[in-house]
């Protein structure tokens, strides 16, 4: 899952730019953010980027599954996934896990 969004982020950067990811524990979930200023999502694709099949590469650069197949394991996990995009600024991607049973946080 975690793998997933970050190649879409390297993807996003055409010419280089900044991919952060932060994580941490709060309220019994492990909360990730996976950040870039790459291109962005239209808002009229933001509905479907987790649909099967749905991709905005082109032809021969992506299947369309990686989203959907994230946001299934998101799911199974009792979790949930969230994006927000500025086309041309940024997407971020925020994913909310529940914290495994005796998890402790540490620094």
């Amino acid at each position: 899952m975690l793998l997933n969004l970050l190649m879409n982020a390297r993807d996003a950067l055409d010419s280089g730019g900044t991919i952060k990811l932060q994580g941490r524990s709060r309220g019994g979930k492990i909360e990730m953010l996976v950040e870039d200023d790459g291109i962005g999502i239209a808002e009229e694709d933001l509905g479907s980027i987790f649909d099967p099949f749905f991709t905005t590469k082109g032809r021969g650069r992506g299947t369309g599954l990686g989203l959907s197949i994230t946001y299934g394991i998101v799911q199974e996990h009792g979790g949930e996934i969230h994006v927000e995009s500025q086309p041309g600024e940024y997407t971020r991607f925020r994913v909310k896990l529940p914290a495994p049973p005796g998890a402790q946080a540490t620094a």
